[in-house]
């Protein structure tokens, strides 16, 4: 009986609503968006509420960022309720890559503001608010290029 009990319950925290598990990340096109082969096709994915420059120097340090970290790795697709294609047919999710939000992560380490293009986060907005307002308050990334 027990057994039972612990297998109903590790199916329903495993099939949380929204979340897709265990994707190679193929490619790391920019730092805020990676491919991945996604129900047998190739597929981009937009990290949600990051919004990263493509060029000069915070473009290219935070692709390196992204890169190191998640080239040839597994992540998780969280889909935010409502959402889940961008512009360009892209998939629209948080990344998210050793149990943490990739996007949290970015914006932490100031290679981007909270994006609010889609909205605010249902789930992570407080978390945002704070990673943001630390970045800025050490003045990292695109907070750093703005005293310049």
């Amino acid at each position: 009986m027990k057994k039972i009990i612990l297998a109903v319950v590790l199916v329903l925290i495993l099939s949380t609503p929204g979340m897709c598990r265990n994707y190679r990340v193929e490619k790391v096109i920019e730092a805020d968006l990676i491919e991945i082969d996604y129900k047998g096709k190739r597929e981009r994915v937009q990290m949600l509420h990051v919004n990263i420059p493509e060029s000069g120097e915070l473009g290219r340090k935070a692709w390196q960022f992204t890169r190191r970290r998640l080239q040839n790795k597994r992540v998780d697709l969280e889909f935010q309720t409502g959402l889940r294609r961008a512009g360009f047919n892209r998939l629209l999710a948080y990344v998210i890559f050793n149990g943490q939000n990739f996007s949290l992560d970015l914006v932490r380490r100031g290679w981007s503001r909270y994006d609010k293009t889609h909205g605010t986060s249902l789930k992570y907005h407080s978390n945002f608010v704070v990673a943001e307002r630390f970045a800025q308050a050490s003045k990292m990334g695109v907070w750093a290029e703005e005293d310049r």
